[in-house]
C-alpha cells in the first residue's frame, strides 16, 4: 500500500471513530471500514504507465 493510501484510510478510520463515540477496541473494525470505504471511491489503477508490447 502507498503511505498516501495509508494516511487516507488512517484519517478515515480516526474519523469514523470520532463518530462513533471513541469506543475503545473496535480500531480494526474502523481501519476495515475506512479502507472499503477508500477503495470502493477510488478508480482502478491503470496500466498506462506499462509500456506497450512490441507488436
Amino acid at each position: 500500500m502507498s503511505s498516501d493510501l495509508d494516511d487516507r484510510i488512517r484519517n478515515r478510520a480516526h474519523q469514523l471513530w470520532e463518530e462513533s463515540g471513541q469506543p475503545e477496541g473496535r480500531e480494526m473494525d474502523f481501519c476495515l471500514q475506512a479502507e472499503k470505504e477508500i477503495r470502493e471511491t477510488d478508480p482502478p489503477p491503470t496500466n498506462a504507465s506499462m509500456p506497450l508490447a512490441p507488436d
